[in-house]
């Protein structure tokens, strides 16, 4: 079957234009332009079509939302249409309900056969490596912009998308690495960093951990670990959202999907630990659930998965106080309390990310 591709800029009625003159949505799913339209409910119709919806964003340069679904073919196409659907760039042949991209991997060192050994091992192993041999040239393709998505072009992911991992030297003569992490981490928070060095009692290693970085790996590297890591890059970061509250669901669904999170609400508290898995997920649980208790839910969470984080979340902090401190002995991570700012959620999901890398590493 033949999928077609689109990448946004536009409103979300564009998007909703587009599924229904396009695509195999069918009537009965289109998407009305009402008041309620969301990212979620564009998702939630294109799970009807076996479709996608990707989201990926970048600090200063926006976000690029790309939908995928069959591409329509029956009687109200003209064979024009047809044609130009057919022939477009846009159109890829495509098994299976989820697309995934070569992950791109920064290699940066100023010995020019460490890069070149490295990338070559990544390479074969299905990676795209980019090298840097100085920590300037490095921090310029970090934030080097993607190609211009409103120019009609189809959009080259290897050659021009956003990176998924740096590998940097510490030891560099213009801006060593822990200094080259510091500005990474304050344009891209969210971009792992693992350090190389030959130095294992290196001050700066302490600098750098201390400071967020994944891991500091010494010199010469154990390369299936590092495989093994990148691996685990490819594990979609997954929230699943427990709230009774189907609005504050959407909305944080449509929030952390911006975010380039995958996420479930979930409104039935009995349907719970059905929906999760073991690995690449954070459970939200809001501490006041319709019909059980959600002290209940977490202890049924925690024995089929004892190591999953759970976030706490409450509008209720003195009334729910007791309830909240047993939950924490219990093992939950942290709690939020509503309305909580949208930034302090995200900093707890990354540093619950970079424990996760941390533990793949040995770290």
């Amino acid at each position: 079957m033949l999928y077609t591709r689109a990448i946004q800029h536009e409103s979300r009625s564009a998007m909703a234009s587009w599924l229904t003159s396009r695509t195999m949505v069918s009537p009965s799913r289109q998407i009305t332009m009402s008041a309620s339209f969301s990212l979620f409910s564009i998702r939630e119709r294109l799970d009807h079509v076996s479709g996608q919806l990707k989201i990926k964003s970048k600090p200063g340069y926006g976000t690029q939302v790309t939908l995928v679904a069959p591409l329509r073919r029956d009687d109200t196409t003209t064979r024009e249409e047809r044609h130009e659907h057919e022939n477009s760039p846009w159109v890829v042949p495509w098994r299976g309900s989820v697309m995934r991209e070569t992950l791109r991997i920064l290699v940066v060192d100023d010995d020019r056969r460490m890069t070149k050994t490295l990338a070559n091992i990544f390479r074969v192993k299905g990676y795209e490596a980019v090298v840097a041999h100085s920590g300037s040239e490095a921090l310029e393709k970090v934030m080097e912009s993607p190609l211009d998505y409103a120019q009609n072009k189809p959009f080259d992911y290897a050659q021009n998308g956003p990176l998924d991992c740096v590998l940097t030297d510490i030891r560099m003569p213009d801006l060593d690495g822990v200094e080259l992490y510091r500005a990474i981490k304050a344009r891209r928070p969210d971009l792992p960093v693992v350090l190389m060095t030959a130095y294992s009692a290196d001050r700066l290693v302490e600098e750098g951990l201390e400071e967020g970085a994944i891991a500091a790996l010494t010199k010469p590297l154990d390369i299936n670990a590092l495989l093994c890591f990148f691996s685990s890059l490819r594990w979609e970061q997954s929230v699943v959202v427990v709230d009774d509250d189907t609005r504050f669901c959407e909305t944080l669904a449509d929030i952390l999907q911006q975010r380039n999170f995958a996420v479930t609400p979930v409104t039935d508290p009995y349907g719970v630990v059905e929906r999760l898995k073991a690995k690449g997920q954070v459970v939200l649980l809001d501490m006041k659930l319709d019909g059980v208790g959600s002290l209940e839910v977490l202890k049924q969470i925690r024995e089929q998965y004892p190591c999953l984080p759970v976030i706490l979340m409450t509008g209720y902090r003195e009334e729910m106080a007791q309830e909240i401190a047993v939950a924490l002995k219990l093992g939950a991570y942290a709690c939020l309390y509503k309305p909580f700012q949208i930034e302090e959620l995200l900093q707890l999901l990354t540093k619950i990310r970079r424990q996760e890398l941390r533990r793949v590493l040995g770290c």
